[in-house]
Parts: structure tokens; sequence; C-alpha cells
């Protein structure tokens, strides 16, 4: 979808791309310059449309849906850019005409839901530009703080069609499947507008993708743990206040037969949609009638695009921010631990989205170092995944949360950061100021441990998979982890605070070999240490399992089991 910088104040920020074979792909666009879009942006469009339109035929749809893509998501050299004409393109630029009429406006900005739900790709064409005005970097990162792109992205991920994915274009030759189960972390309302009397425009349409979101899982009958948490974010979401409601009222509204079903319910319960939903009084109420408050979900595949595993009550109220204290509060009182972790074991201090809840916890015995559970992720090292604002990392560290436990918080940082480098160096920095050890070697334990068992086995068995060559090579250091996550701007820090590429993992590969795979950080290694070529690791249809490491007999279980 085409708009210019300038014209943020008009209905929409794009208009369609028909592609070959009858695809309609969705473009959203970064803003560069309030004049028309970069030649360079331009020449990025109909060359990846195209091939993206042909790739949607194979494989996309089967590996993504509805955001919930691997966080390694797959990588693909298009082919280079072609005239729009040629490649059956259509590009067309809003155009604001200053007798528009504003009824007209109005009625195109509500129909951007129905508009993006009819579209068989979400592209997020993002090529680095600096703008024209600022000189600012433009980017996949600028992009989440616009107000109108992420009001589209919200759109994209409410949309009702199941195998909608999401696809980041960075040039005419370089697109990707990205995750974006980070979008309920980016309120529209809080998202940065040229014109600020847009903020509240883009309030309508956004109920009203919600309400037809929730109306359809309704009606279908389908996803029933996720239709109840958007009903409990609903007035979240759109700047209203929390709604108590009577039990009768509660139970109807989340669709509980009754008290007991709402109880007995283990994902998204009663338990579960009072605390997203911060009514308080139902908090108290079920917990009178001995519904339990530590009690974990199971993980759903539904609940993954908003976020949640297999979270406990606690988790899910922290979610909400300073908005979620209150409920906080009443769980605390109701006996639930300032220290409650998932299923996996991973801390509710970790989830907090700002420094007023970091503070609430610890006040009330929240353990900074905490490590249990199968992963044994420490809050920070969980708060890095997530990635959490820059200052609750500095909290965390203020609190002597120690960044070189369990998996480091470098390492999950890296796993996850690649399309925030300015979050993720700044993040990272806070990490070496607190003495983190960019050249210690991850030793995996728990559930970690046997991913990293099955992630080597099906190497040894040319596995193409990014995930298993991720944490089959997990046993590396930071660097490393940074290299297989193809995470350039972190890769590159590192190396700058003399990060040794040579320092071999459990599998004999060094952070230099890991990289040569990846070509975003594959240049980065050719000229560090002691001039040493960049050759990769042996070819995975050539490893043979004899060449691997011997497996122990525990760890040949541990694979099976898992």
């Amino acid at each position: 979808m085409w708009a210019t910088h300038g014209a943020r104040r008009a209905p929409c920020c794009g208009k369609a791309c028909q592609a070959p074979s009858g695809h309609v792909l969705c473009l959203c666009v970064s803003p560069v310059a309030r004049t028309a879009p970069s030649r360079r942006r331009g020449q990025a469009v109909p060359g990846a449309a195209a091939d993206i339109a042909r790739l949607h035929r194979g494989h996309i749809a089967g590996s993504v849906r509805h955001g919930n893509a691997s966080p390694f998501g797959r990588s693909w050299l298009l082919s280079p850019g072609a005239e729009c004409a040629s490649q059956g393109v259509s590009v067309v630029r809003l155009v604001q005409h200053p007798a528009a009429a504003r009824e007209n406006q109005r009625s195109s900005v509500i129909s951007i839901p129905s508009y993006v739900d009819s579209c068989n790709i979400f592209l997020a064409l993002v090529p680095p530009l600096r703008h024209s005005e600022s000189g600012k970097l433009c980017d996949y990162e600028s992009w989440l703080e616009r107000g109108w792109c992420r009001a589209e992205l919200w759109c994209a991920q409410l949309s009702n069609k199941a195998d909608l994915p999401m696809v980041v274009v960075h040039a005419g030759d370089d697109a990707e499947v990205a995750m974006a189960n980070h979008w309920i972390y980016a309120p529209v309302q809080e998202g940065v507008f040229t014109v600020d009397a847009d903020r509240h425009g883009v309030n309508e349409f956004i109920q009203t993708a919600l309400h037809a979101r929730i109306a359809y899982l309704t009606k279908h009958k389908q996803q029933l743990q996720l239709c109840r948490y958007l009903k409990a974010r609903l007035h979240d979401w759109v700047g209203q206040p929390d709604v108590q409601r009577p039990p009768a009222a509660f139970l109807s509204y989340f669709g509980f037969k009754d008290m007991a079903q709402a109880i007995r319910t283990s994902t998204m319960g009663g338990m579960a949609c009072a605390a997203v939903s911060g009514d308080v009084s139902m908090v108290r109420a079920l917990a009178d009638a001995k519904a339990s408050v530590n009690t974990c979900g199971r993980v759903c595949r539904s609940m993954l695009s908003v976020g949640v595993l297999d979270y406990p009550p606690m988790h899910l109220a922290l979610q909400r921010g300073a908005r979620g204290h209150a409920v906080v509060l009443e769980l605390l009182r109701q006996r639930a631990s300032p220290n409650s972790t998932s299923g996996e074991g991973n801390p509710c201090l970790g989830t907090c989205p700002d420094v007023a809840s970091v503070e609430m916890l610890v006040r009330h015995g929240a353990d900074v170092n905490l490590r249990v559970g199968r992963v044994w992720n420490t809050p920070i090292a969980y708060a890095c995944a997530k990635l959490a604002p820059l200052e609750v990392t500095k909290k965390l560290v203020e609190l002597k949360a120690d960044v070189n436990l369990s998996v480091t918080p470098l390492s999950t940082l890296a796993m996850f950061s690649r399309f925030v480098p300015n979050l993720a160096t700044s993040t990272a920095d806070v990490l070496l100021q607190a003495r983190a050890d960019v050249n210690q070697p991850e030793h995996l334990m728990g559930f970690y441990r046997a991913l990293e068992i099955a992630g080597r086995v099906r190497l040894c068995f040319g596995s193409r998979s990014n995930l298993s060559y991720v944490f089959g090579e997990g046993s590396t250091t930071p660097l490393g982890w940074a290299a297989t996550s193809d995470n350039a701007a972190l890769a590159e820090l590192l190396l700058s605070a003399k990060a040794d590429p040579d320092i071999p993992n459990r599998r004999g590969h060094t952070p230099r070999q890991l990289a040569a795979r990846f070509r975003r950080v594959r240049s980065l290694f050719a000229c560090a240490g002691p001039g040493a070529s960049v050759q990769g690791v042996p070819a995975k249809g050539a490893m043979k399992l004899p060449q691997c490491p011997q497996l122990e007999d525990d760890e040949a279980d541990d694979v099976i089991s898992l």
C-alpha cells in the first residue's frame, strides 16, 4: 500500500498491489519523504511482489499461520526488480486532493480492515533509507513506530484468513517471513502520527477489526481461547477503562456455562479472563470459589499470535503494564507468588513491560535471579528474549540481575532482535556495561539441552531447518547466536567489544564458520580476528551421523521423548 509521508492524514497508507495469478498483496511502506516514494523503494516492489506471489503457492502458507512464523523465518533471494507493467503489478499512489470529501476519506479509513482481510499476503516494504527531511533511518524498526503502519499490522493480525503471512521486504532481492507476535505491545494509539488528530481516528476502524474478528470466531466456534483473550483486551486496546462485571455477566461474556466450568478450564479459564480484562472483583470472586491463582494454561497455537504461552494469571496481568497493576496486587493478596513461572519455567518478572511493574514485583519478593523449571531462564534473559523496553533491562541490572547465568541475556537477545537493531544494540550496551561475558559459551540445560540434541540429530540427517541449526549449534557464544540468527547489528557490536570469532562449540564450529551461510553477517567476520577466511561448516546434506560428536545414551532418550 502506497502513501507519502505528508499524506498520512489521508484515508490509508496505500493501495492494492495485484500480483500475477490473481494474488492480492497488501503493501505497507515506511514513509521516507513528503514527495513520491523513492526510486530504490519503488524498484523493490515489482520483483518482490511477483516472486512472493509465486512462493505463496508453495511453502509460505504452509510454514506460517497468522503471524506465528518461526523466529527464524525463511529468507529468499528474489529476482531483480523489473518495471511494474512487465511484472503485471499495479502500484497506485494515494493523492490527497484539496477538495476531497471528508466523508469519502472517513469511509476509506473504515474500510481498511476489510481491504486487508481480502489480501493473500501482507508485505511490509521497509528497505533501509534515510528520511529526506529528518535524516533518520527508515526501516522495519521505524516502521513499527508509525501509527498508520501499526494500524495496518493490527488489521493483518486480526484478519479472518488463518494463513495470511507477513513478509518483510528489505530490498528487491531480500524478503522473509516475519514473526509478528509483538503487535500487541505496539498499541495503535501510542504510535507516531504526522497528524496527531489521526490518533483518535484510527480507533474507529481498529474497533471494527476487533469486533469483526471476535464475531467471526464466535460464529464459527473457532479458537475459543483466542476469542476470550481478544474480548478481555478489547477495552484495553481502544483506550477504554476496565469493566467490573457481576458474575453472571462475566460468565456470559466469556462463554462459560457456570462458575464451575470457569474454574475447571485451564487455558483462558475464568481466572485468566479476569486477570486479562482487569476485573478485580471477579479475581476475588473466583478465588473465594477456590479457583487457583497459580494454574498455568497450556501452550495453544492460536494464542502464540498474541504472545501468550503457558502463562498463569500473573503473567497475563503483567502483560498489560500499568493498567494491570490493580489485578496484580489482588492476585498477590490471594497468595499468588511474585516468583510465579510459566509451565516451562519462565519467570513473571521477565514479562514486565515497564519499570513500575518490575519495582512492584521486587517489592513483594520477586527474585531477580530466579532459575527454575525446564528452561532455567533468568528474568533478564527472558526479558531480552521478549525484547523488553530498554528501561526494563536497565532496572533489572540496577537490581543486581546476573547477566552471565544459564542461557545468557546476550544470547536470547541475539536470537530475537534482528528486526530491531537499535533496541538490540542499546540493550546489549547495557548488558556489556554490566560485565556480560561476550566469550562465554552457552552451557545449555534442561529443555534447551533437549532442543540442542534434537537439533544436532536433525542436522546430521541433512535438515535444512534454521531452527534446527540455531539450537543444534546452541553451545556457542553470544556471537555465535548472533551469527546463526543473522543478526548483523548485534554481531558487529559484539565484535567491537572483543568477542572472539574462533571459539568452538560442542560440535567444533566457531562463530566465524556459523556465519558463513548467512549473508548479512558473513562479511563482518571476513576481517575479524587474525585474518582467517570465512569457511562454512560442512554441507548439511554431506554430513553423516558418525561425524557428529558422540551422543550419550541419555541424550538419545531425550531426543525420543522430545
